[in-house]
């Protein structure tokens, strides 16, 4: 029924939090084959977890979105459900800061448009370039290692982001490095040790991580 269909969605839905990107992976293959021409369940649950402030939920749920418009033979309330991307991601003083979300939202709302749903909306709002903020000021060294380097797991974190020159000449931390520096060594007119603080800072003061609630798992 549709009502236990939801209720399973909603179980998969809350694996795409994981950080293992196999059972992520896995868990978005799965909701795209439920949803599949069930684009009302579909609908549902982008509602029920419209604003949720956990990225990785949030861009799962439109990857499933595209997914599910691309394979479905039949698509209910595709003017609504269009209408809706629009509204909730496009037409907003800021566009939702991720570059795969936006996609999925921009190919969700052209498939409609392909399968001839008229969609009020202002079409050159969906593709880029789109409104995004910058920070105008970012940690400075000397914060971020007074206010996050207290537990051992919170060192680990700390020290783990540190980049290839944040703090001198050869102490970095291998994904600070390797990782999170090449990702983003090509942007222009950006510091990575810059974005690496903001990320530090984020970690602990916008998604929540606290040492009572994961220092015991992290630290394993």
């Amino acid at each position: 029924s549709d009502d236990i269909l939801f209720l399973y969605s909603m179980a998969l839905v809350w694996l795409f939090s994981l950080p293992n990107r196999k059972i992520r992976d896995t868990a978005t293959k799965c909701l795209v084959k439920f949803l599949t021409n069930h684009t009302n369940i579909l609908f549902g649950i982008l509602r029920k977890f419209e604003g949720i402030n956990d990225p990785y939920i949030y861009e799962r749920i439109f990857a499933v979105c595209y997914g599910v418009l691309t394979r479905s033979n039949s698509i209910e309330n595709g003017k609504e459900l269009g209408e809706y991307i629009y509204k909730t991601i496009f037409n907003q003083g800021e566009v939702y800061p991720n570059i795969l979300l936006r996609d999925y939202a921009k190919q969700s709302i052209q498939i409609l448009l392909q399968r001839n749903f008229e969609l009020d909306i202002d079409k050159k709002l969906i593709s880029p370039p789109y409104r995004s903020e910058w920070v105008e000021n970012f940690p400075t060294n000397e914060e971020i290692d007074n206010l996050y380097n207290t537990t051992s797991a919170e060192k680990c974190i700390h020290s783990s982001m540190i980049t290839e020159y944040g703090r001198g000449i050869g102490y970095y931390g291998d994904f600070g490095r390797y990782r999170f520096g090449t990702s983003v060594s090509s942007w222009k007119d950006v510091d990575e040790n810059d974005l690496s603080n903001l990320a530090v800072k984020w970690i602990f003061e916008k998604y929540g991580w606290t040492s009572e609630k994961f220092e015991d798992f992290d630290s394993s």
